[in-house]
């Protein structure tokens, strides 16, 4: 909550978006694992979320975009 307004925070760790993916990744293999972000990411930020995505091992073939307008900023 925040104190100064009484309204909820959400706080997006991407450390651990980037750890859940790893994990997730040496679970399916051999097999691929694709990730997939939504637009904004429910409004968590598309651009910050695929960049921690990519710098933990998210290959780009197997990325999935559900906006193009910003799947051109961050490929």
């Amino acid at each position: 909550m925040n104190p100064q307004t009484g309204q909820p925070v959400l706080t997006i760790d991407l450390r651990a978006i980037a750890a859940n993916w790893r994990d997730l990744a040496a679970r399916g293999a051999p097999g691929a694992v694709a990730g997939v972000v939504k637009a904004d990411g429910y409004g968590l930020g598309a651009i910050e979320v695929a960049g921690a995505l990519r710098a933990a091992g998210w290959p780009a073939w197997r990325r999935g975009w559900h906006c193009a307008p910003r799947s051109a900023r961050v490929r």
